[in-house]
């Protein structure tokens, strides 16, 4: 065992993943962090090769690498950036561009401590939704530098029980317009780094960001109506605020979605709210 004795194991009061996170932060020694889900695993390896591409790049501030999916049904499916390097000026184009997963979540990715701790970068405690996302955007904004890697080294097991697969109401307004006002700020603070106005890439950015926005309030409605325990919620009121919410973030939102649920449900409720609750109610009373 006394291979082991390098590995610290540290306990907490419960107070969230964002609090254990941070936690981890300020308690870290090595050069590197790196984050990891609890349904998740790393695959064999991981950790000397993440390493070893950092340590060949000495002057990246962080490191992103490739993931693994595992659906329930037990099927696979990889996602890996391009190897490549880059700099301020290029942020921008790799927001954009990159997996919305991987730019969504701490895990597949070397910091470096020390740009960490510089930078003071938390999680926010107060976010229940958004909170890693925002605090990749917050090193995307800060960074110098930063490389990806086609290298995959960590399995995502797909979970419909997690926190985006329930009813949060309150919470998803709350947080989704703090991570709108951080994108806007990232965006326009990257964009006067590199003495360029907000230009056709920067819309971009933030219209996509405003249809993720919209595509989770169209699944918390989806899921107010799927949940027994929401029985006593005003379900068609609680769609009528969100679909407000939807129209003041993106107000042609109906026009982003073209398949699926969210599709069917734009269409449905065009013709009219009560149409929309109805397919709802009869969707999920013919599931049970």
């Amino acid at each position: 065992m006394d291979r082991y004795l390098v590995i610290r194991v540290l306990h907490k009061q419960n107070g969230g993943v964002s609090s254990a996170r941070n936690y981890g932060i300020s308690e870290a020694k090595g050069d590197y962090l790196m984050f990891i889900d609890v349904d998740d695993y790393l695959l064999p390896d991981t950790l000397k090769k993440a390493v070893d591409v950092a340590d060949n790049n000495p002057n990246a501030d962080f490191c992103v690498f490739g993931f693994k999916r595992i659906a329930r049904s037990g099927s696979t499916s990889k996602s890996t950036p391009e190897s490549k390097r880059y700099s301020k000026n290029e942020t921008l184009k790799y927001i954009k561009n990159t997996d919305a997963l991987l730019l969504g979540t701490p895990w597949a990715k070397l910091y470096n401590r020390c740009f960490i701790e510089s930078g003071d970068f938390k999680f926010d405690t107060k976010r229940k939704l958004f909170e890693d996302i925002c605090f990749n955007l917050s090193c995307l904004s800060s960074c110098n530098s930063f490389v990806t890697s086609d290298i995959c080294v960590y399995c995502y097991e797909v979970n419909n029980q997690s926190a985006t697969a329930k009813f949060n109401g309150e919470t998803l307004i709350d947080d989704a317009n703090n991570y709108m006002s951080v994108m806007r700020k990232v965006v326009s603070d990257i964009s006067k780094s590199d003495n360029n106005p907000v230009d056709n890439l920067s819309n971009d950015i933030i219209s996509s960001t405003q249809i993720t926005i919209c595509h989770n309030a169209l699944y918390d409605i989806y899921n107010l109506y799927k949940q027994k325990r929401n029985k006593d919620v005003k379900k068609l009121s609680w769609m009528k605020r969100l679909v407000g919410f939807m129209s003041e973030i993106k107000p042609d939102w109906q026009n982003a979605f073209t398949s699926g649920f969210p599709r069917i449900f734009a269409t449905a409720y065009q013709i009219h709210p009560r149409c929309a609750d109805l397919l709802l109610r009869i969707t999920f009373a013919i599931k049970r």
